[in-house]
């Protein structure tokens, strides 16, 4: 008999998977921002992203072949490259200049971009709630970063940027994703991650050690594998909103690990912004599944 979780029968193997899926990430997050102590984070981002880029193209060639590296979008997959890019140096930038939990409160308001992206570009229905819910997670946002903006830096700057891009790059794949083989569409963003951090680290490449160099792989593929677990996640769950609030933990390692690690206190600034900015991402899931569950009679 299978376990399930109380709320929409979702399976408590899918939860814990996905869970760890988001510690993976955090994880890579704590691992790039330590090492950018004494490197260029970019640079560790970039061989951190060829190394994954190695592993997945054998895992999409051992699969598909060459077939499976064929882009049935190619202006939409060029412009996931780019933003994917974008969202990649934005990220490691922002890590190493500001806590963790600060650049998580920030980045979370993805998805409020992510629905004004989807009214303007998709032409998608936005109702009333989901407007409710953009406009009280940018208020987070300004109360994490001051009213008067007085804390903004470049780290804020950073995140803010890449939280632009996210928002791009999930209405793209939203408008591409049932059309495009996943593991290409991740390898894309992987080629985007090495390729722009490659060129902002050109001039602080320096030979490492094998002892250096493992700590580098290490980055990468804590990142692999939070992308292979939610992955798996999100293809086996009942519906995607029902393991969207898992996303937050990562709220909770941003705290804990920026305080273990770094000795990052978060002001009441941060953790005011951060459960604003949760709170209002966990409503918009609750209504887009309100929305979405079945009628019974």
């Amino acid at each position: 008999m299978s376990i399930n979780n109380p709320i929409q029968g979702e399976s408590l193997k899918v939860i814990a998977i996905i869970m760890i899926g988001w510690t993976f990430f955090s994880c890579a997050d704590v691992s790039l921002k330590y090492l950018s102590a004494s490197y260029n984070p970019s640079y560790v981002a970039a061989l951190g992203s060829m190394v994954n880029i190695a592993i997945l193209s054998g895992i999409i060639m051992y699969r598909k072949g060459l077939s499976g590296f064929k882009w049935h979008n190619p202006k939409l997959c060029l412009l996931r490259l780019i933003s994917s890019g974008f969202i990649s140096y934005g990220i490691v930038q922002a890590l190493s200049k500001i806590p963790i939990a600060d650049v998580y409160g920030i980045t979370f308001t993805s998805p409020f971009i992510g629905v004004i992206m989807a009214y303007l570009l998709l032409k998608e229905h936005v109702g009333w709630h989901r407007w409710l819910c953009v406009v009280i997670g940018f208020v987070g946002v300004t109360v994490l970063v001051g009213p008067q903006f007085d804390r903004i830096n470049d780290g804020i700057f950073f995140a803010i940027f890449a939280t632009f891009c996210m928002g791009i790059n999930n209405t793209i794949i939203r408008k591409i994703g049932k059309q495009e083989y996943t593991p290409n569409l991740t390898l894309l963003a992987f080629i985007g991650m090495f390729t722009f951090n490659l060129y902002f680290a050109r001039h602080d490449i320096v030979p490492l050690e094998i002892k250096e160099l493992s700590f580098f792989v290490t980055n990468g593929l804590l990142v692999l594998i939070g992308v292979f677990l939610t992955t798996y996640s999100i293809g086996k769950a009942q519906s995607a909103a029902s393991i969207a609030p898992f996303l937050y933990i990562q709220a909770i390692w941003g705290v804990v690990f920026g305080y273990i690690f770094f000795k990052d206190i978060p002001t009441l600034a941060t953790m005011a912004g951060l459960m604003i900015v949760v709170s209002a991402g966990l409503y918009m899931i609750y209504r887009e599944r309100k929305i979405k569950a079945p009628i019974n009679h």
